[in-house]
């Protein structure tokens, strides 16, 4: 009696279950709803108007864009290639139907021959002005009215480069988009945000997207998208800046090849026509403009003439080193020499020991270390072998010191030159 009665409640559950379901509207369509429904709203369509019954009023188009990848950045020619997904949304007046007439069909894709849409160009394009909506592209339309047209496509535009602070340097380039044949009071974009979307963007190993922003030019219903890009300067700096500074310290060394080797004038040479290579590959990677200068041009400028600067004091010193014996030494040479190479001298004067030099009032003896200074005017020597620092300065001498001289000048001046030049490029961020 038990087991009837639960046989019972189970078919009598079962059979409310299944009138709860038969009751319900089950939403089911088929390729007949959609070709009937296709053959609905087409059927007096018209593309040559805009899709609003009051054709008076102005139709909106919501506008987005998403930045996909950053191709290429060309300084030389001055344009960037980006691949990037435009968003693009309006109502349209035509595209109404109900859901219950059609199987509960809510949503239709179509192509985009098939309806109005907006003709948008590339304005600001590199090579050439193209029309980016194509007749291939599909649509998805609502039952409200709602199109949603989403295309993707490779942008190359003109972008105007500031170079002064490169390789660290910030650019900011643009993709302006325009439609043909409307004016703003019959077509008006709006953009549906002040940034430009990163979902899909990939990293470039050669720049770093730290800002954007979307605008529109109302004078000219133009919607802009603007990115604002870093360059990554490791590479520049590793392969561009180091090799230069290399080089001109390497230049600066030829300070330390000894005269009479009779290399100097062919590694000063060598040096210098390596910097300019240098700097012809430079060349071919900054733009060809004048407004503004890249500061890393005057720095090449400052080290190529520092590198001319030292071949030319270069032979100047081997001039005097190959000077006679018989020329007269200026006392202004010797005025140099007896500061920087006190310590040679002393120890040349050494040879005659102090204590056989007989001094008047005025003359100074440098009883520390055992020297005589020539400079006395009144003194008379009791033996002719005591000789003065003047007696031993030779241009050979004057020679050494100069070199000494000019090594802590150059390396001095590059120090100064490479910090500047670092902290002003560093600045412009």
């Amino acid at each position: 009696m038990k087991t009837t009665s639960t046989v019972y409640l189970c078919v009598f559950w079962m059979l409310l279950y299944l009138v709860i379901m038969l009751s319900q509207d089950i939403d089911c369509y088929t390729i007949g709803d959609s070709t009937s429904l296709l053959q609905h709203i087409t059927a007096n369509y018209s593309k040559n108007f805009r899709p609003l019954y009051n054709q008076s009023e102005t139709l909106r188009v919501y506008l987005s864009f998403d930045l996909v990848s950053i191709i290429e950045i060309d300084e030389v020619q001055e344009r960037i290639t980006v691949t990037g997904i435009v968003y693009t949304f309006w109502n349209d007046s035509f595209m109404t139907w109900d859901p219950a007439d059609y199987g509960g069909l809510e949503t239709l894709t179509l192509k985009r021959e098939t309806i109005w849409t907006p003709e948008i160009i590339h304005v600001n394009a590199a090579k050439e002005v193209t029309r980016l909506t194509q007749d291939w592209h599909d649509l998805r339309v609502t039952s409200t009215g709602l199109v949603s047209y989403i295309f993707g496509e490779v942008f190359t535009s003109v972008c105007s480069f500031n170079i002064r602070y490169f390789p660290m340097d910030r650019q900011t380039c643009n993709i302006q988009l325009y439609s043909l044949g409307f004016i703003n009071t019959e077509l008006l974009y709006v953009l549906s945000s002040t940034k430009i979307q990163t979902n899909y963007l990939t990293d470039n190993g050669a720049w770093d997207l730290v800002d954007s922003n979307a605008v529109l030019i109302k004078d000219q219903n133009t919607p802009s998208f603007q990115m604002v890009l870093n360059r990554k300067p490791g590479f520049v700096v590793l392969n561009i800046v180091c090799p230069i500074i290399f080089m001109s310290m390497l230049n600066i060394l030829i300070f330390f090849i000894p005269t009479d080797s009779g290399e100097r004038i062919s590694y000063s040479i060598t040096v210098l026509l390596a910097i300019a290579v240098l700097l012809t590959v430079v060349s071919d990677t900054l733009p060809k403009t004048s407004n503004p200068m890249s500061l890393y041009s005057y720095y090449l400028l400052s080290i190529l003439v520092l590198s001319m600067c030292i071949t030319i004091c270069t032979i100047f010193s081997l001039r005097l080193y190959h000077k006679t014996v018989g020329d007269s030494i200026g006392p202004w040479w010797k005025g140099i020499v007896r500061v920087v190479e006190k310590g040679t001298l002393c120890k040349a004067s050494n040879r005659t020991s102090v204590e056989d030099v007989r001094h008047t009032a005025d003359t100074k003896v440098d009883e520390a270390n055992g020297c005589v200074d020539g400079r006395s005017s009144n003194r008379t020597v009791e033996r002719d072998n005591t000789h003065t620092y003047d007696d031993w300065i030779t241009w050979q001498l004057v020679s050494i010191v100069l070199d000494k001289m000019l090594f802590v000048f150059y390396l001095s001046v590059l120090v100064v030159d490479t910090i500047v030049f670092m902290v002003l490029i560093t600045s412009g961020n």
